[in-house]
């Protein structure tokens, strides 16, 4: 099924306004009963930029998440996940990361995987205990779908997201090493027994109770489905993005990543905005995450 949609955006250049092509897509309920949902549709959202002129991307032929693809005849893609993870999900609408990436000529599929809000609360919860594993699963189907329909390049998919959307874009190329290019974590969470310690969900024994029951209590299984314990099997390009006084994803999160990253002797792009928290708010260093942001993309699946 597709709800095609028209919205004016503002181009690349600030002046030149161009149409998106917005297409609410549900996957195929026989995709997402592979990861176990008896049958139960998966929802995503579809985004790519129709008319581009010649000079407003680098080529006019033309995303997964969370995660992309070049505008009008399908090459790249991003796949964008979004945070939460429990309760939010991604719907028709502006979204500025989607609309940057747009702007530039990428194509940005958006999923929401089990765990998400706006189904239920029996689909939320299927999400519990699986941060590492079936939402991960479902992100990955959202993919192959995209593939499947030939709406992407699937040698040009990278993987974006902010807060659990980070996390998710670490643990892709862990858990589907042959999907993605390149990765950007964003304010992400990186390793599970770390986010039992340290942020502000843990300063309250209900946040504690909660965090139990979303991630589960296996310290094999944290460890399994921590990024930063897993960095032998992230073998593509990464970016990450932090804000210094990040009290739910704090410093130590980005840390625990990086240093395992040096620990290997394996380079890693990074970007650390002071006075930021989870998120960037200041125009000047939102405007700098997305130079970078386009920047590290050109470079890995862009022409």
């Amino acid at each position: 099924m597709t709800v095609p949609s028209l919205i004016e955006q503002i181009g690349g250049d600030g002046k030149r306004t161009q149409v998106i092509e917005d297409a609410v897509r549900v996957l195929d309920a026989e995709v997402a009963g592979k990861s176990g949902l008896g049958g139960m549709a998966v929802q995503g959202a579809y985004r790519v930029v129709k008319g581009v002129s010649p000079g407003f991307v680098t080529q006019v032929v033309d995303h997964l998440l969370d995660d992309f693809l070049r505008a009008v005849d399908p090459v790249y893609q991003e796949a964008v996940e979004k945070g939460g993870p429990h309760g939010p999900y991604d719907t028709w609408g502006y979204d500025s990361d989607v609309q940057f990436l747009a702007s530039r000529g990428y194509a940005v599929l958006q999923v929401n995987y089990r765990g998400s809000g706006g189904r239920g609360r029996a689909f939320m919860e299927r999400g519990y205990g699986e941060w590492g594993g079936k939402m991960q699963d479902d992100i990955a189907d959202g993919v192959r779908w995209a593939i499947d329909e030939g709406l992407v390049d699937a040698d040009r998919i990278c993987t974006y997201g902010a807060s659990y959307g980070g996390y998710a874009a670490m643990m892709q190329p862990i858990r589907y090493p042959a999907l993605y290019k390149c990765a950007i974590g964003y304010v992400g969470v990186y390793d599970l027994e770390v986010m039992k310690q340290e942020g502000d969900i843990t300063d309250r024994a209900s946040g504690r109770r909660y965090l139990d029951r979303v991630l589960g209590t296996d310290t094999a299984r944290l460890k399994a489905w921590s990024p930063a314990q897993n960095v032998d099997s992230i073998t593509i390009p990464v970016l990450l993005v932090q804000g210094n006084i990040d009290k739910r994803v704090p410093m130590e999160q980005f840390d625990a990543l990086r240093k395992a990253f040096e620990a290997r002797g394996v380079p890693v792009e990074t970007l650390v905005a002071r006075g930021e928290g989870h998120g960037f708010y200041k125009p000047e260093n939102r405007a700098e995450l997305y130079r970078r942001m386009e920047a590290f993309l050109d470079k890995y699946i862009g022409d």
